[in-house]
């Protein structure tokens, strides 16, 4: 069966592509619409309010975009959550801004991903749709390069903002818990 994992940034897409051995297929944090045809089309979402905070920090410490992140977290929000996703990014992948997830799934905003997983049942998830897809799966290994805990705690304003922000990610993530 020819798959396609659409691999979100910050949702655990280098140890799902590890386990999937889809290293070296041409795709890093393609959206959908990038990718070929194929029989099912996957991918994993993060909770968007957990997703953020591990977006801002991780990209914190990279050189080439701490520029984007010289600030706290709740500055962070205050300014719209500006990254160092450019406006040329944002056409080049159809993503109205770099957070969120759902323009990853869309193609001309149409929803055709065959399995949305729940990064927070990453193993488990993984493990059925591989088995009942008779996708070949290696052993599944944490390979993120996570610095330490992320402080979990923002204020109301912020999850107010990101809200605004990223609507449709906070339903659709609603509606795959279900």
């Amino acid at each position: 069966m020819k798959f396609n994992y659409v691999a979100i940034p910050r949702t655990g897409s280098r140890s799902i592509r590890q386990a999937l051995s889809v290293w070296n297929n041409g795709f890093n944090h393609d959206p959908i619409w990038k990718h070929p045809k194929a029989d099912f089309n996957m991918t994993f979402m993060r909770e968007p309010l957990e997703r953020s905070i591990s977006w801002f920090y991780f990209h914190k410490q990279l050189k080439s975009a701490k520029d984007s992140y010289q600030f706290d977290i709740e500055e962070w929000a205050e300014k719209g959550f500006s990254n160092h996703w450019t406006k040329a990014d944002c056409e080049n992948y159809k993503v109205r801004h770099g957070l969120s997830q759902i323009d990853y799934m869309t193609i001309n905003g149409k929803n055709v991903m065959d399995f949305i997983g729940d990064f927070a049942n990453l193993n488990s998830q993984l493990i059925d749709i591989c088995k009942d897809k008779e996708i070949k799966l290696r052993p599944i290994h944490h390979v993120g390069k996570r610095t330490g805990p992320y402080p979990q705690k923002v204020s109301n304003s912020y999850k107010t903002k990101l809200h605004d922000l990223l609507k449709e990610d906070f339903d659709l993530y609603e509606d795959i818990r279900k």
